[in-house]
């Protein structure tokens, strides 16, 4: 009898254990506020109608990744293409959001926009992560706001907003 209730005792650990990452894992919400500096290193133009700009941005980040509260900073490059025929500027930006050494989210937003336009909604991407991050998927919304530009330097800006995700973990 005694070896039998070891025998269930010992299965059903082997079963939490297997299933404990399971558990681990699994989707919520990532709701981060940010604010960010842009640097405009590169930038193409016909007349006043900027063609194509290429620069960084460094943010900071706060908010909640599945319930937990959140700090972080990004990192990010740009690239954006004005398409003549419809004065539509397309913005492609790939950002690695970190938590600390170990942690960070890598993430693509995808806007259009006109080139005068102070806001606007972009489509987020995420492309997977680091630590407790890594194999991390999903897909949200940006609202961004563009901000002023510093007047002593008109290439450093400022923009604002909130990327709203459903994040999955493996």
């Amino acid at each position: 009898m005694l070896k039998f209730l070891i025998r269930i005792l010992s299965i059903n650990v082997l079963i939490i254990i297997m299933l404990l990452p399971i558990a681990i894992a699994g989707s919520g919400a990532m709701n981060i506020n940010w604010s960010c500096s842009n640097k405009r290193v590169g930038m193409q133009f016909m007349g006043q109608m900027p063609l194509h700009i290429i620069g960084t941005f460094h943010c900071i980040e706060r908010g909640s990744i599945m319930g937990e509260k959140v700090t972080s900073a990004s990192s990010c490059v740009y690239n954006g293409i004005m398409n003549l025929s419809t004065q539509t500027m397309s913005f492609t930006g790939t950002c690695r959001s970190y938590h600390d050494k170990e942690n960070a989210l890598f993430m693509q937003v995808i806007s259009s926009f006109k080139p005068m336009d102070k806001k606007g909604i972009g489509k987020v991407s995420i492309m997977g992560g680091t630590g407790k991050y890594k194999g991390a998927s999903g897909s949200g919304t940006m609202n961004w706001n563009a901000g002023p530009d510093d007047p002593n330097d008109p290439s450093i800006g400022s923009n604002w907003g909130k990327t709203s995700v459903k994040l999955t973990l493996p």
